[in-house]
């Protein structure tokens, strides 16, 4: 039996193979409910009826977020047969975007023309954290290159947005700089908020992003927030597509996106103000033929680890 297990840093995703096509009905558990691994994945196991000693193989992906501190010897004393297999996070949903039928796929902007030639894909993934990785078309076949996603320094267009990182460094206690992440995520959106509620001298009005997003669409201070978080998306998507010639496809995914795009909250129009920048040409015409997809399907990831 292979055990499949997609770990951000609020959600792990669950699966189980017999025969390393399929996999069993996914299961999404809260990470913050459990002390560590070991006690989760045997909750998992227990909800399936599978003995940790059935467990040949262990399929993980894992996110930057996540504060687990896996290494093979941990493994081995929850699950003594198994193999282990680690994948970086976002590496996992590329590999699920490549090898997923268009069917887990909505369309959130249409190509106006065929993307150059020899062009990537970029799949970015918006939740506790901020990640990326490309889909590499090459003669030895598909090749999935990773990154440190939004641990890039940001740039800015727009004196607002400078500020906003500015005051965003205010909730980092670890003294690292400011990266793309601390605005670009779920936590980054809540500190907008927080900072808007200072600036107003008034209380907040929820208790976390989820809640903010379900209720908030009416609330000054909440679309304040949006609206950066989607103009900063649309530039971190624009470099990236640039710096990887990722012109075949950006693909979203990620729990703030999902509910962004449930809550009827998702700004194309914002988006675009930093995806499409007034560049000379050649680099216009490649960006108007880029589609942009959200991946409709949540465990992609497990997608992706299964055709390992």
């Amino acid at each position: 039996m292979i055990l499949l297990c997609d770990a951000g840093g609020t959600h792990a995703r669950f699966a189980l193979s017999k025969d390393g096509k399929t996999m069993s009905e996914p299961q999404k558990i809260k990470i913050a409910e459990f002390t560590d691994f070991d006690s989760i994945v045997m909750h998992y196991l227990a909800s399936q009826n599978i003995k940790a000693s059935e467990i040949v193989e262990l399929r993980l992906s894992l996110g930057d977020r996540n504060k687990w501190g896996i290494n093979e010897n941990e493994v081995r004393k929850t699950l003594p047969q198994a193999v282990y297999k680690k994948l970086n996070d976002f590496e996992a949903n590329a590999q699920g975007v490549a090898r997923t039928s268009n069917d887990n796929f909505m369309f959130l902007t249409p190509a106006k023309e065929t993307s150059s030639k020899g062009s990537s894909k970029l799949v970015v993934g918006v939740g506790t954290g901020l990640g990326h990785a490309f889909i590499i078309e090459t003669p030895e076949g598909t090749y999935i290159q990773r990154s440190h996603g939004g641990h890039m320094i940001p740039a800015t267009t727009s004196e607002e947005q400078r500020q906003i990182f500015l005051d965003l460094q205010k909730f980092k206690k670890d003294g690292t700089v400011t990266i793309y992440e601390d605005l670009i995520s779920g936590p980054g959106l809540w500190h907008m908020y927080q900072l808007s509620c200072e600036k107003a001298h008034t209380h907040t009005e929820y208790f976390d992003t989820n809640n903010m997003l379900e209720k908030g669409r009416n609330d000054p201070l909440v679309q304040q927030g949006l609206k950066l978080f989607h103009e900063m998306l649309g530039l971190y998507c624009h470099q990236a597509v640039l710096f990887g010639f990722a012109f075949a496809g950006v693909y979203l995914t990620g729990g703030i996106i999902d509910r962004l795009i449930g809550h009827n909250l998702w700004d194309q129009k914002t988006f675009d103000l930093g995806f499409k920048q007034k560049n000379v040409p050649i680099v216009v015409a490649d960006f108007d033929s880029t589609p942009i997809f959200w991946i409709k399907d949540e465990y992609i990831a497990l997608e992706g680890l299964l055709k390992l």
